[in-house]
């Protein structure tokens, strides 16, 4: 019944898509009714934590994040994802502020990635990763996450977990390099266009 002023009110507001996770069957099923689709499953990954090689990253210069920081930690996010997936300020403040470990990777011209990971009742979650286009495939990624792997390990925090979709190659393979593993969970997005 919401669903005709829900959506004219955001054709007004000029907004051009429309995302939902529905956990239940008959959430999907109205969704589908009202014509949004489903595009891709947003997946989990979990690393069980263990002794770490020591590896030498000393071209990647990590350090822990600030709060001065989240300004140019947003313009990576920008940057780094699609719109349906970028983090508002308020969003990366409320994620900083519960943070367990957050990190960012910075190079002469300023910070160039960042992880943001939150306590949970197993350990870690990673929230957030994302490397700036220009320093992508470089290892940064994965230098921010064997950062955080690493003091997850010192702290015997058990496990890290985290979330992609499975339409993303590229960090499925990021993760599966650093030895995370697919888990059984999978939540399903639905997207409408307008």
């Amino acid at each position: 019944m919401l669903w005709p002023k829900t959506k004219a009110e955001l054709l007004q507001m000029d907004v051009k898509l429309l995302a939902a996770i529905p956990l239940q069957k008959w959430i999907r099923e109205l969704l589908i009714g009202h014509g949004f689709v489903h595009t891709h499953n947003v997946i989990s990954l979990a690393w069980d934590t263990t002794d770490l090689k020591s590896e030498n990253h000393n071209l990647i210069k990590i350090r822990e994040m600030t709060y001065d920081d989240l300004p140019q930690v947003l313009e990576v996010d920008a940057r780094a994802f699609d719109p349906l997936w970028q983090n508002s300020f308020s969003l990366l403040e409320l994620a900083f502020e519960s943070t367990c470990q957050a990190t960012v990777a910075f190079d002469q011209t300023g910070i160039i990635g960042y992880q943001i990971s939150n306590p949970t009742q197993y350990g870690a979650h990673l929230g957030r990763l994302a490397v700036h286009p220009r320093a992508q495939r470089k290892g940064v990624g994965f230098a921010l996450i064997r950062h955080l792997q690493n003091f997850c390990s010192r702290a015997q925090m058990g496990r890290i977990s985290v979330n992609t979709q499975n339409t993303n190659l590229g960090s499925l393979s990021l993760y599966h390099k650093a030895g995370f593993i697919e888990t059984e969970e999978a939540f399903p997005v639905f997207q409408y266009t307008f």
